[in-house]
């Protein structure tokens, strides 16, 4: 609307020529027939039909200027090969500076263009409400059914709101290069940037609805949405939605981030994060069968927080991983729902837990004995020491009695007597091994008597 009052203040006011007086039937053609209020050069048309009706070509080459209706007013101002339309009561149609471009307005309003190869078209306004249908730039195609407005600025723009009959506000406007922007029913829609599109569908609606697509690459949808609900995108290839959602918020920002509601009303959904100094990447962020929800994600990356049959819930994750209804898996910094406490990663509790110590064998309740003996028979056999594990004292050196606990160096233990036994003898049955020294010396002291006795 902005734009359109600005191409046509500068062409109402007679920037380029003098305004014709009007009358009731004018025609000028290629310079002949000017005047009463019909204006042409020698390679343009001026028409005016009707009460007070205007048309000015005096600046406009190989093109022309037709107003048709009382009060009609269709102007072409240092243009060319372009084409102004006014028809019906109080419409107005102007271009400025334009190349290769139309401005038609059909009922009540106005549509204009500067730039080249645009299109501006407004019609069926039965005068409820103003209408404006504009175009700036390069290759741009505004139109406007009903009231309300449509604009675009820059290049490659298709702006169009529609809805015959609609009493409520309305507006579509693109702005920059390759932009689409749809609006049907009361509300608006509006493309900033490059390669976006906004489409906002409310046929019937009596409230107010926002389709906004941002910066490079977006897409913001508003399908049936109503009662001052918005679908907004801040991102570098980014998708909001609201779909069959009343007064709710959905912003997606940041880079490859979506943002999405679903039939859900009251809901604030956004992918963009909590952070305005963070850029959100990868991150998305929805809410689907539930009223009255706060869903949050980012910055991410790789964030994912949902909300599903909820009603007064909120959600968040700002790490990777993701957080639904509460669950949440990864990242260090996920929110729960419903008031629920914040997840803490899963760790071993160590607090009051002992250093486990290495495998042994257990002798339970018992000392450290070390080279201990089993009795084999009438034998003893020495066994290994072990460690024991439930008293955790160090074994010490040689060996001890398991009976006693006693230690005996360089000896075995009589288990059965618990009695030790001094080397080089050892108990094997009734014997002993000493009888062989006692015969020796009872010879050696017969042969000493005998030798006494001669």
């Amino acid at each position: 609307m902005l734009l359109g009052a600005l191409v046509y203040s500068a062409l109402a006011t007679g920037a380029f020529s003098g305004a014709p007086v009007a009358n009731a039937t004018c025609v000028s053609a290629f310079g002949i027939g000017n005047g009463n209020g019909c204006t042409s050069n020698l390679t343009s048309v001026a028409i005016g039909i009707g009460a007070g009706a205007q048309a000015d070509a005096s600046l406009g080459f190989f093109g022309g200027a037709f107003a048709i209706g009382s009060n009609a007013t269709a102007t072409n101002g240092a243009s060319a090969f372009t084409v102004t339309a006014a028809i019906g009561d109080n419409a107005s149609a102007a271009a400025l500076l334009s190349l290769f471009g139309l401005a038609m307005q059909l009922g009540p309003g106005t549509s204009s263009t500067i730039g080249a190869l645009n299109v501006a078209i407004g019609a069926l306004n039965d005068g409820t409400a103003p209408q404006a249908a504009s175009t700036m730039g390069v290759g741009n195609i505004a139109v406007q059914l009903g009231p309300g407005s449509a604009a675009t600025l820059g290049a490659l723009n298709f702006a169009i709101g529609a809805l015959p009959g609609s009493t409520g506000s309305q507006s579509a406007s693109a702005l920059g290069i390759g932009n689409l922007a749809v609006q049907v029913g009361p509300g608006s829609a509006e493309d900033v940037g490059a390669l976006n599109i906004a489409i906002g569908f409310a046929p019937g609606s009596t409230g107010q609805q926002t389709t906004t697509a941002g910066l490079l690459g977006t897409l913001a949808l508003n399908l049936f949405g109503s009662a001052g609900s918005s679908a907004v995108t801040q991102a570098f290839f980014g998708t909001a939605a609201n779909v069959l959602g009343s007064g709710s918020s959905v912003l997606a920002g940041g880079i490859f981030s979506t943002a999405a509601n679903v039939l859900g009303n009251n809901n604030v959904v956004s992918s963009a994060g909590p952070d305005p100094n963070a850029t959100s990447i990868l991150s998305t962020a929805f809410s689907a069968f539930g009223n009255g929800n706060t869903v949050t994600a980012g910055p991410g990356p790789l964030a994912l927080a949902g909300s599903i049959f909820q009603t007064g819930a909120t959600v968040t994750k700002a790490g990777p991983g993701f957080n639904i209804n509460g669950l949440a898996v990864g990242g260090a910094a996920s929110a729960s729902a419903d008031n629920a406490e914040t997840a803490t990663p899963a760790t071993t509790n160590v607090s009051n837990a002992e250093p486990a110590a290495p495998e042994t064998s257990s002798l339970s309740r018992a000392e450290t004995a070390t080279e201990t003996t089993s009795s084999v028979g009438g034998k003893e056999t020495a066994e290994p020491a072990t460690t024991n594990v439930g008293t955790k004292k160090t074994a010490a050196p040689r060996s001890s009695t398991v009976g006693v606990k006693k230690t005996a160096a360089e000896a075995t233990t009589n288990v059965d007597s618990k009695k030790t036994v001094t080397p080089r003898s050892f108990n094997v049955g009734t014997k002993k091994t000493a009888e062989a020294g006692r015969h020796r010396k009872h010879e050696e002291h017969g042969k000493v008597a005998g030798s006494a006795e001669q």
